[in-house]
């Protein structure tokens, strides 16, 4: 079996700039050739580590390519399963409650598609399973700069007061992160007594050995918003407890490449972006049960 991992593919970059916004009523053509280009790999399902699309926008009237349009875009085209978590720009122009109720809906009414959050637990042999969990950045590691924003703190409805209080985006951001450790917490153990391999797949990374921009380590100042120290230690807890398995985290969100062996049972991988040129970059084989990560063009 074959994985196409894809991550921060920001398909609304794609939405077109040259026309009036009243004129787009089709899918845009670059979407239209993004997923033609995915027919040129060879595999069986996909996974998706955040960042599709926007929950909505603000400038552009008539947009409606948003995170759930391009999804069911893609599974109606593919015809191949797509299993994903959301990334923070998932719930741009919206709110986070919203939106994740959306992708209930979505995972309940089409076969296809699966938002991993909701608990799910895949298939994927008789070694390995999915797990996964959009998760969030935590603050905790680096050194955290009040004067840093990020645009989720103006596009995201429960950010909403931050100016007045950044403690409102402080509390937000870690009890988004705790939620999704403790979620790992619950749901990795399960899966492990069914399987001896997991793929875990999260937006933010884990670990700030594997936060990096076009190669270098984030810096200190940035890395607070660009690492889940909470999910990293609870992996780490995980791992530790389970020495005979193996676990594979997943993430995006930095849109720089980078590996880390945490411990001799955990790694933890996150795939390169571009913002307006999205691109499969690696297939995940699980030929005889291993998980190995592969550059998709070699």
């Amino acid at each position: 079996m074959k994985l196409a991992w894809l991550t921060d593919i920001h398909l609304d970059h794609l939405w077109p700039r040259d026309v009036r916004d009243e004129q787009v009523v089709d899918t845009p053509e670059r979407i239209i050739d993004f997923c033609e280009s995915l027919k040129d790999y060879e595999f069986d399902a996909i996974v998706i580590s955040g960042d599709v699309s926007l929950a909505g926008h603000k400038w552009i009237s008539n947009f409606f390519a948003t995170t759930e349009y391009c999804l069911k875009y893609m599974a109606d085209t593919l015809k191949k399963p797509i299993y994903f978590v959301l990334g923070n720009h998932d719930y741009y122009f919206g709110s986070i409650n919203t939106t994740r109720a959306k992708m209930v809906q979505l995972s309940d009414a089409n076969d296809g598609i699966t938002w991993l959050t909701n608990g799910y637990i895949v298939n994927l042999s008789s070694e390995i399973g999915l797990v996964g969990h959009d998760g969030w950045y935590d603050l905790r590691n680096g050194t955290l700069c009040r004067d840093y924003i990020m645009s989720e703190f103006e596009y995201v409805a429960e950010f909403s007061g931050y100016r007045s209080d950044w403690g409102i985006a402080e509390r937000l951001c870690k009890e988004l992160a705790d939620d999704a450790a403790d979620y790992f917490r619950e749901v990795i153990p399960d899966a492990l007594k069914t399987y001896n391999k997991l793929i875990v797949v999260t937006h933010v990374p884990p670990f700030a050995e594997v936060s990096k921009y076009r190669g270098k380590p984030t810096d200190e100042e940035h890395l607070p918003f660009y690492s889940n120290k909470a999910v990293g230690d609870a992996l780490l807890e995980i791992a530790k407890a389970h020495p005979d398995k193996e676990l594979v985290t997943l993430s995006g969100h930095t849109h720089g490449f980078a590996e880390f062996q945490a411990l001799p049972n955990l790694k933890s991988v996150v795939s390169s972006a571009w913002y307006g040129a999205p691109a499969l970059h690696k297939i995940i084989d699980l030929a005889d049960n291993q998980i190995k990560i592969i550059d998709a063009n070699q």
